[in-house]
């Protein structure tokens, strides 16, 4: 569900038909669950390790790193 909500929010910010999310980076934060799984405390909201507010973060950084990408400016 999470994958899905960023996948919305790029594509609604930037106007892209599709939106293909590929984590590259060699990064990894464990599961990001949404704020209704995150209350019912089951595996994946248990191993969201950064708090209930992690999916909105990362909702609000992408929408600004869309925006920076679009408009060719630095962050």
């Amino acid at each position: 569900m999470s994958g899905r909500r960023l996948r919305n929010v790029v594509a609604k910010s930037s106007g892209a038909k599709r939106v293909v999310l590929a984590g590259l980076s060699n990064i990894y934060s464990d599961y990001i669950a949404t704020p209704e799984e995150y209350q019912a405390q089951r595996y994946e909201a248990a191993s969201t390790i950064f708090g209930p507010h992690t999916l909105d973060i990362y909702l609000n950084k992408y929408v600004e790193l869309t925006n920076a990408l679009i408009q060719g400016s630095k962050l």
